[in-house]
C-alpha cells in the first residue's frame, strides 16, 4: 500500500507521543514494503527528505498564532488535493481541526481517511473540538472511514458523539522490544556512570513533555515531603511543551532536569522506579516504555493507565491531582527494593504480551486493508 501519515511534527526535532507512534508505525510499514509517505508543518529551516526510510514533506506554514492553524491547514489542504489521489490511505495522528480539514479534502478526492485520537478526556482531541463543533459538527470524526481510540476512554466519547461502533479500531500504541528492555545490574551501574547519574542511590524517573497538564507541578510539590523519607534522586528528562508549558522551577532539592533525548531507552534502564502524574493521557510511550524495561510505575488513573497497569501488581495508580497519594505511592516503592523488583518484573511481561509493535501494526494493516471510501 501507499500510506500518508499527517502528523503535527516528526524526526529527527523533540515530538509528543503522538508523534512519536507515527514515527515508529511508518518505519514499521516501511520495513514491511508498504510506499510511506509523512507530511507534517516545517520549522525554520527544516527540509524535505528521507527519515528512517520514511519519506517526510515538510509543509510551508507561519509558525505564529493566530495564523499558525490557519496556515497549516491551508498548506495541508493544498497538498492532499494535489496529491491524495496517490496514497490508498491517508492516516492522521491527532484529532484537532486538521482532521476536518484532511477528511473533506479526501472524501472529494474518494480517499479513506483513517483517524487517530491521541488523548481523552475534557482536555483531550474531542474535548478540545467541543468549542468549535457548533461549526465543524466534529466533521472528520464522523466522515473519517475509521477512528482508531486507543483507550477505553475515548472509545466511550466516541461512542457519545454517534459513531458506528464498526468505524471505531480499539487498538494501542506499542513499542518497539528491541529497544526497550530490561537492563541487569551491572549494565545500570555502567549506564548511570555513563549519563552522569547517581549511582549510590535510587532514581525516580519522569520522561516526556514539560507541561501543566502533564501534573509535573504536583510531583514538585511532593518532593520534598519524598526526600525527605528517602535518600532518592528525581530526573526529569524532555522538553518544554508549547500548548501548555511548565518551566521546571529551581532550587528543589535532589532534583536533576534533563534535555530531551532520542534515547531514552537509555535512562529508563539506568532508573529505578517510573513516575506519570498526568492530569490528561491517552496512552503513554513513556509509560508503555518504562515498564517494558522493567520499571515499576507509580501513574494516575487517567487515559489507558488503568488499562495499562494492574493496581498493586505491576505499578500503583493514584487520582490525579492528589499529591499526598502520588507521594504515598513512591514512598512505598522506594522504601521496599524487593517491591520494585517484582512489580517491574510483572510490568516487563504485562506489556511485552500486549503492546508490542509488530503486534500493534498487524492490526493497524488489518484496518488499512478492510477501509472502503464512505
Amino acid at each position: 500500500m501507499r500510506v500518508l501519515h499527517c502528523t503535527l511534527d516528526y524526526a529527527p526535532r523533540a515530538a509528543g507521543g503522538a508523534e512519536h507512534q507515527a514515527q515508529l508505525q511508518a518505519e514499521e510499514l516501511s520495513r514491511r514494503g508498504h510506499d510511506v509517505h509523512v507530511v507534517c508543518p516545517r520549522q525554520g529551516s527544516e527540509g524535505s527528505g528521507l527519515v528512517g526510510g520514511v519519506n517526510v514533506h515538510r509543509l510551508w506554514r507561519i509558525n505564529h498564532r493566530p495564523a499558525q492553524t490557519l496556515t497549516a491547514c491551508a498548506s495541508l489542504a493544498w497538498f492532499l488535493l494535489r496529491h491524495a489521489r496517490a496514497f490508498d490511505v491517508i492516516h492522521v495522528h491527532l484529532a484537532d481541526v486538521r482532521a476536518d480539514v484532511a477528511t473533506l479534502v479526501c472524501r472529494l478526492m474518494r480517499r479513506p481517511v483513517y483517524v487517530k485520537i491521541a488523548a481523552g478526556g475534557p482536555g483531550g482531541e474531542i474535548g478540545k473540538l467541543r468549542g468549535i463543533s457548533w461549526l465543524t459538527h466534529y466533521y472528520g470524526l464522523r466522515h473519517a472511514a475509521c477512528v482508531q481510540a486507543i483507550s477505553g476512554e475515548i472509545a466511550a466519547q466516541l461512542a457519545g458523539l454517534g459513531l458506528d461502533p464498526e468505524r471505531i479500531a480499539a487498538i494501542p500504541n506499542g513499542f518497539d522490544p528491541a529497544v526497550f528492555h530490561p537492563a541487569f545490574d551491572s549494565e545500570r551501574r555502567a549506564l548511570r556512570r555513563t549519563l552522569g547519574l547517581q549511582e549510590d542511590r535510587p532514581i525516580v524517573l519522569y520522561v516526556g513533555r514539560f507541561a501543566r497538564y502533564k501534573g509535573l507541578a504536583d510531583l514538585l510539590a511532593a518532593w520534598p515531603r519524598i526526600a525527605s523519607q528517602s535518600d532518592a534522586e528525581c530526573v526529569l528528562s524532555g522538553f518544554v511543551a508549547y500548548d501548555d508549558p511548565y518551566p521546571i522551577p529551581d532550587g528543589i532539592g535532589r532534583v536533576t532536569v534533563r534535555e530531551w533525548t532520542s534515547h531514552p531507552e537509555l535512562l529508563y534502564r539506568a532508573a529505578d522506579v517510573f513516575v506519570l502524574p498526568s492530569h490528561v493521557e491517552g496512552m503513554s510511550n513513556a509509560l508503555l516504555e518504562a515498564m517494558a524495561c522493567g520499571l515499576p510505575v507509580v501513574a494516575t488513573r487517567v487515559g489507558a493507565a488503568p488499562e495499562m497497569v494492574e493496581d498493586g501488581v505491576d505499578g500503583l495508580l493514584v487520582p490525579p491531582g492528589d499529591q499526598d497519594a502520588l507521594a504515598s505511592a513512591l514512598e512505598r516503592l522506594l522504601a521496599d527494593s524487593g517491591l520494585r523488583h517484582a512489580m517491574g518484573g510483572k510490568a516487563r511481561d504485562s506489556v511485552q504480551n500486549r503492546y508490542s509493535l509488530p503486534a500493534v501494526v498487524d492490526q493497524l494493516e488489518a484496518r488499512y486493508a478492510v477501509i472502503t471510501y464512505r
